[in-house]
């Protein structure tokens, strides 16, 4: 495939490969980024939507 590719587009047989490598690794990253916001929300809808300000700084400790 990339053989034929290469001769059709007078593109070096290294170079195709290195664009279908990074094309591969741009879309799989855009699939994790997408898996791991889903999983945010899921886990921010889940504890009911966040917390107040006065939790939050009772749980860092600056205030009781």
């Amino acid at each position: 495939m990339f053989q034929t590719l290469s001769r059709e587009t007078g593109r070096s047989l290294n170079e195709l490969v290195q664009e279908a490598l990074e094309r591969f690794l741009e879309e799989w990253e855009d699939r994790r980024d997408a898996e791991d916001a889903k999983k945010a929300l899921e886990e921010y809808e889940r504890d009911g939507g966040g917390m107040s300000l006065d939790a939050f700084v009772r749980d860092l400790g600056l205030r009781t």
